[in-house]
Formats: structure tokens, C-alpha cells, sequence
């Protein structure tokens, strides 16, 4: 500490305390027999030795005893007053050590390197940081080269320790997270897991790394990050698709986990609304157009992704209510198309455009009928029961037309002709429609021969008005 201590030996006094009555007058020749053991080698420490020499000299006429309860501070007070000074100590004290000591002092650093090694591997950072703390107090302490070159490789170590780590947490989950890969709660549990180990390091940073490496709150943020990423990438995928479900799973289980990923989670459900959205759209545009086979399509979607999402409640509550809410709305559009008709049937006579519209109606809802996709999701005996139903009505509309003609003939007026003429044309309008065509050949031919029987042939070919051909009766 003091290279020249020999020259500056007047400026010291040595107290000693805890010395017990009978020894204190033996202080100076303990001293003494310490100086006549000593060794070459301890000899040759010169500063200790000369230290150890005025300690020995100025305990000659008595050393100055430290009573701290019952010793008079004045008496020593006085005494270290009348002690010479040193004058420019700045200069004067100097660090110093022996190769001996800087030779223990290295191995030291050195087990303290392998400590910080060791720790990191198990990711004790606490541990880490206070030994790398002991390593920069002697750094500041002493400027030893060796000290200044183990600080910065054990830092060196510390950033390549901690960055392998963040980069091999967010290829571990980053890699979960791609289309196609699972994504397991250990892998979650793993992930969170490094995320504490890389908190445990924050002081270690503070302390010692600044900016250098990557905080702890970076790998939160890959996850929103990664997270956020997925969801734009689904905005055109197919809802009842696996990978839409799977990543619904994946950021469900994220969100269970990280807080921070609970609105992404949020997010993915706005994107499945939307799509549920688009869904019922097209499916109500499909069914004002009757094209019942992408009615169809829309419904087999929905019926999938209710299977996908079985477990995922909420969302399995809200698919499956609308499924039921769309296999209703077809139904019902049926049945209001043939309410619509309910005017029509109350008419005293049908025109081409009344007869049409039942035509319309009856070829809808048998479009309906033999649509084959819809047979999953449609009960196909409600459908039938609508066009049986139609088909009834329109057939009593025509047996009613038909009796009404039996009637004049079998009156045999005059004006008979007159009044059959525009039944016999509605008949034959409601015969173009197919279903009734079919329906209705045994009456209308059963009604075309009475005529015949009821009057002679020439007076119906007389009457070109009559627009029916009996030439094969």
C-alpha cells in the first residue's frame, strides 16, 4: 500500500484492544519473539516486515491499550494528536500485492469463471450475477489486465448464453405455430418456463449488459407478434378448414397461459364471425336465387366446422344455432312462397299468369325435393309435405273446374258451349303444368267423352271456339 513505509513510519500508532489485564504488558515482547521466528521468505516481504518492525519499536514504553467501556478516549485522543502526519497521502499509498497474492487472486477468478460457466447452464442468474459482480468490484478496484480480460470473456459468454436461449425458445414455438404443426401444453409450459429463466437474468442485464442482448419481454412479444401473423393469414382461409381449428386451439391454449395473447384470441372470433357472416349471406342470396345446391354447400360448412368445433364452446353454441337458424329460413321461405299463392286459389277464373306462378312454385319446392345435398341437412319429409300440399290444392282447383263442365253438359242448354268454352281453357292451362298433366289424365278424358256421349259430334266441330281435339274419340 505504502511502497516507502519506512519513511513514513512516524505517522502511525497501533492500538490494540480485547487484550485481557495480565497480557497487556506482554504486547512488546510477543512482538519482539514474532520478529526472531520469522522466515527468510516472510523477511523478504520488506514492507511487512518494516511494519511489523515500528509496531515492535513503538510498543517499547508500552502499548496504547483500547478499552471501549471502561478506557478514557481523551488519553488516547491526546496520544494520536501528538502523532506526525503525512503530508500528500494521495501519493503516498499506492496499491500493491505480492506474486504470491496476485498468483491466489487469479486462480480465484478463474473458479469464478467456471462458476459463472456453470451457472449458466443451469440458468442461475442470481448466482451468475454475483459473481461476475465480485469479478467487476476487483476490476474497478485494481487495474489488472487479467482482470479487465476475465470480466469481458465471462460478459462474452453471458451474451452468447442468453441470446442461444432466446433464439431457441422462439424457434421452438414459432415452430409449433406453423400451419400443419401441433402446438401441446408442454410445448406451452416449456416456453413459459424459459420466459421466468429469461426474467431471473433482467438484473444481470441491468447491471452488466444494458441493450446488449434481447430483454426478457421480447419473447411475450414474439408470441403477439407470431399470433398476429397467423391471423392475417387466415382471413382467406375456409372456416370449416382443420388449420382454421387448429389455430383456434393454438391461440386458445396460448391464451390460457399469456394474458397478452387473450385479445388475439378475441380477434380470431371477430374473424369466424365474419366468415359466419359471409356464410349466411351467400346462403340467403343463393336461396332468393333457388340455386338450393350451394344452399346446400353453405349448410355442409356449417355442419363440419360444428363437428370441429365441439370443443370450443361458446363458439360450437354459436355455428350449430346458426346452422338451425338456416335450415329453418329454408323451410320457411318455401312455405312463404306457397302462402303467397293463397290469393290465386280464391279467384273465380285462373289466367297464364296465375297458372304460371303455381307452376313456379311447384317446380321450387320439387327442385327443393331432389336436391341431393340438401337431403343431410333438410328434413325431406317437410319438403314433400309442402309440394304435396301445393299439388292437393291445384288438383281440387281442378276437379272443381272439372265438375263444373259435367254440370252444364248434363243441363243440355242452349248457352252450354258458352260457359264450358273458358273451363275448358282453364283446364287445359293448369294441364301444362307437368305434375298435374300427369294427374289429371283419367278425369279430363273421362270429362272429354262425356261431352262426346252428351252431344253429337258435328255440333262440337261446328263450334270452332271449342279448342279440343276429338279426333281420337
Amino acid at each position: 500500500m505504502i511502497p516507502s513505509i519506512q519513511d513514513h513510519l512516524h505517522a502511525f500508532a497501533f492500538l490494540f484492544t480485547k487484550y485481557p489485564d495480565d497480557e497487556k504488558d506482554k504486547i512488546h515482547s510477543t512482538l519482539e519473539n514474532i520478529n526472531k521466528r520469522m522466515t527468510a521468505e516472510e523477511k523478504s516481504d520488506e514492507g511487512f516486515y518494516c511494519l511489523l518492525g515500528g509496531m515492535h519499536q513503538k510498543t517499547r514504553k508500552g502499548a496504547i491499550i483500547v478499552d471501549p467501556v471502561k478506557g478514557d478516549p481523551k488519553t488516547i485522543l491526546q496520544e494520536l494528536m501528538d502523532i506526525g502526519s503525512i503530508s500528500h497521502p494521495d501519493e503516498v499509498f499506492q496499491f500493491s500485492i505480492t506474486e504470491k497474492s496476485k498468483a491466489i487472486l487469479q486462480e480465484q477468478i478463474y473458479k469464478d469463471q467456471l462458476s459463472i460457466i456453470n451457472g449458466l447452464k443451469i440458468h442461475d442468474y442470481e448466482f451468475v450475477k454475483y459473481k461476475l459482480d465480485n469479478i467487476k468490484l476487483l476490476c474497478d478496484l485494481l487495474s489488472f489486465d487479467i482482470l479487465k480480460q476475465t470480466y469481458s470473456d465471462c460478459i462474452t459468454s453471458i451474451k452468447k448464453h442468453l441470446n442461444e436461449h432466446y433464439h431457441n425458445s422462439i424457434n421452438a414455438i414459432n415452430r409449433c405455430l406453423i400451419e400443419g404443426n401441433m402446438l401441446t401444453q408442454e410445448d406451452v409450459e416449456q416456453y413459459q418456463r424459459n420466459i421466468v429463466q429469461s426474467k431471473s437474468a433482467d438484473l444481470l442485464r441491468e447491471f452488466h449488459l444494458k441493450n446488449e442482448v434481447m430483454q426478457s419481454s421480447a419473447l411475450v412479444q414474439n408470441l403477439v407478434s407470431q399470433a398476429g401473423t397467423l391471423l392475417i393469414n387466415q382471413q382467406d382461409k375456409k372456416f370449416n378448414n382443420k388449420d382454421f381449428k387448429s389455430l383456434f386451439d393454438k391461440i386458445r391454449i396460448l391464451s390460457n397461459t399469456f394474458p397478452e395473447i387473450k385479445s388475439k384470441y378475441e380477434e380470431l372470433g371477430k374473424i369466424l364471425k365474419e366468415k359466419l357472416k359471409i356464410t349466411t349471406q351467400s346462403f340467403e342470396e343463393a336461396l332468393h336465387k333457388d340455386d338450393f345446391e350451394n344452399c346446400g354447400q353453405e349448410l355442409t360448412k356449417l355442419s363440419e366446422t360444428i363437428l370441429l368445433f365441439k370443443d370450443h364452446t361458446l363458439w360450437f353454441e354459436e355455428i350449430k344455432n346458426l346452422y338451425t337458424q338456416l335450415q329453418k329460413l329454408f323451410v320457411k321461405d318455401l312455405r312463404r312462397s306457397i302462402h303467397e299463392l293463397d290469393s290465386i286459389f280464391t279467384k273465380e277464373r285462373l289466367e297464364n299468369q296465375e297458372v304460371r306462378a303455381l307452376e313456379n312454385c311447384l317446380s321450387r319446392i320439387e327442385l327443393a325435393k331432389n336436391t341431393l345435398i340438401l337431403h343431410k341437412h333438410v328434413q325431406m319429409e317437410n319438403i314433400k309435405s309442402l309440394y304435396d300440399g301445393l299439388l292437393a290444392r291445384i288438383l281440387d282447383n281442378f276437379e272443381r273446374i272439372n265438375s263444373k263442365i259435367v254440370a252444364l253438359f248434363k243441363e243440355k242448354k242452349e248457352s252450354s258451349f258458352e260457359e264450358i268454352e273458358p273451363l275448358m281453357e282453364e283446364m287445359e292451362l293448369l294441364r301444362t303444368i307437368h305434375s298435374i298433366d300427369s294427374n289429371t289424365c283419367s278425369s279430363y278424358h273421362t270429362t272429354v267423352n262425356t261431352i262426346c256421349k252428351l252431344h253429337p259430334r258435328p255440333q262440337i266441330r261446328y263450334n270452332p271456339r271449342i279448342k279440343i281435339n276429338f279426333s281420337t274419340y
